[in-house]
């Protein structure tokens, strides 16, 4: 008799697929590239995206819809960032490119669903899409660069900032804002002056509407007293240092000359007074003035990783190639 069996179908599989999960796979790439100074965040987002690479090379649709939602979420924070004032630029640039991504990958499940593709569960993709993203819109994630704010923050600390809703800011809350000077910059500074406060500064200490401040937070690292760093408003006519530039030496002079009150710096309305917890090694408002309510960009509440820099891991002698030092103590470290 003749054999009548009917032969397996070749599973078809789709190019467009293909090219997208090889696309996922350099993104994982690009990501532990670019991540390598904050490990622990990279590793977190490219153990996803690697997952949602495989799974669309095994044909699972929600794999593919899971890396569209992703990329489209990311442009939906990338205006957001453009709102708040981040560079132009560059977030455009970003945005247009995660919507071209997200076509990629929408096109690549549609695609599968078309081969008869596993559509499995949809739900565990989408809510670890959503965890990568959606808490954006209430954070913002900044890095410390600079040592200002010792030992309460350090360089290669990985920051969460809360900016909606807009908290409400008070004394002695930590604050991350645009510097008034070039709003192109962002400081993370120490509430000292609320609006409406008197603000006084003699050899080094902080009083505040006339009471000592207790400031346990505050290093100092030179013990030489310097009048213009360490006196606040400081002698009467004080002008700010010749050494500044012309931009905060206006906007210094503007604080001493027309808020100072019987000896005392008086925050006016929608401003507040910044300084350093490492008092002595920080541009603040000592130098520049005050920051305005329109420039206030949240508080900070986690620090989510924290990486020894090479200049503080190498003191100089940077290698070609470094392995990042985390940090494990300051993992996941409330403010």
């Amino acid at each position: 008799m003749p054999d009548t069996t009917v032969p397996p179908v070749a599973v078809k599989r789709s190019k467009l697929a293909i090219v997208a999960a090889v696309v996922a796979l350099l993104m994982v790439f690009l990501i532990l590239l670019s991540g390598f100074r904050e490990p622990v965040g990279a590793l977190c987002k490219a153990a996803f995206v690697l997952v949602g690479a495989i799974g669309v090379l095994q044909r699972q649709v929600w794999a593919a819809y899971s890396l569209a939602l992703l990329q489209l979420f990311q442009a939906m924070l990338g205006l957001l960032l453009l709102k708040d004032g981040g560079p132009v630029v560059p977030l455009i640039g970003a945005c247009v490119g995660s919507l071209l991504f997200c076509l990629l990958f929408l096109l690549a499940a549609r695609a599968l669903e078309r081969s008869s593709g596993a559509r499995g569960n949809a739900v565990p993709w989408v809510v670890v899409a959503c965890l990568f993203t959606v808490p954006f819109v209430f954070l913002r994630a900044y890095v410390m660069p600079t040592g200002s704010m010792e030992n309460s923050l350090l360089i290669g600390d990985d920051l969460l900032v809360r900016v909606f809703p807009r908290p409400a800011v008070g004394r002695d809350d930590l604050v991350v804002f645009h510097y008034p000077i070039d709003r192109t910059n962002t400081f993370v500074k120490r509430v000292i002056g609320v609006p409406g406060d008197r603000i006084r500064m003699v050899a080094k200490v902080v009083y505040r509407n006339g009471s000592k401040v207790n400031e346990p937070y505050v290093i100092h690292q030179f013990p030489e007293q310097d009048s213009m760093r360490d006196d606040v408003p400081g002698p009467a006519g004080r002008t700010e240092p010749t050494y500044l530039d012309a931009a905060l030496q206006e906007a210094g002079d503007d604080m001493l000359l027309h808020h100072v009150v019987n000896g005392e710096v008086v925050v006016p309305a929608g401003k507040y007074f910044v300084l350093g917890d490492n008092r002595d090694n920080s541009l603040d408002s000592r130098y520049w003035g005050f920051v305005g309510e329109a420039d206030l960009i949240g508080k900070p509440v986690l620090i989510y990783d924290s990486v020894e820099t090479t200049d503080t891991q190498f003191k100089g002698n940077t290698p070609l190639f470094s392995v990042p030092h985390v940090r494990w103590n300051r993992l996941f470290k409330v403010l």
